[in-house]
Order: structure tokens, then sequence, then C-alpha cells
């Protein structure tokens, strides 16, 4: 009888996996698939956004090298002009002597 008891006990938990640790083993391969979807979809949003900034300031520096150049080509086109209008005066006393 006591073998028969045994056998009995034996084959109610022959489960390979108790319910109870089938849902914890659920649960954690659910938080490890939430953790690595969240960190897929954070690290190229970090990374875009450090990109983000990069460029931003890149621009930044670009714009006042264009203002400067900017200011640069006014300068030389204001001394062209002055340099021609002398010219111009130099030639025109010239031709009318």
């Amino acid at each position: 009888m006591a073998l028969t008891s045994s056998r009995a006990k034996r084959s109610s938990h022959s489960h390979v996996l108790s319910p109870t640790l089938a849902k914890r083993i659920v649960s954690v391969m659910f938080f490890l698939g939430l953790l690595i979807v969240t960190v897929a979809l954070v690290v190229p949003i970090i990374k875009i956004l450090t990109n983000n900034v990069v460029l931003a300031q890149q621009n930044r520096v670009l714009e006042k090298r264009i203002l400067d150049l900017e200011q640069e080509l006014l300068t030389l086109r204001k001394e062209r002009l002055l340099f021609l209008s002398q010219f111009e005066t130099v030639r025109m006393e010239g031709y009318g002597q």
C-alpha cells in the first residue's frame, strides 16, 4: 500500500512545471521582452538626439561663417566700387584735356 501511495504522489507531482512556476516564467519572459524592445527603441532615439545636437552646433558655426563671408563680400564690393570710381575719375580727367 505504501508503494502505491508513493507512486500516486510521484505521478501527481510529475508535471514538468507547476502552474505558478509557469506563470512566473511567462512573466519574466514578458518583462525581458519588454526590456529588450524598450532598449531597442531608446538607443536609436538617443543616437538621433545626440546627432541632432552635433548638427545644430555645426549649423550655428556654419551660419556664423556665412555671415562673416557675406560681410567680407560686402566690404570687397564697396572697395571695388571705390577703386572703380577713382579709376573712372582719373580716366575722365585725362579724357577731358
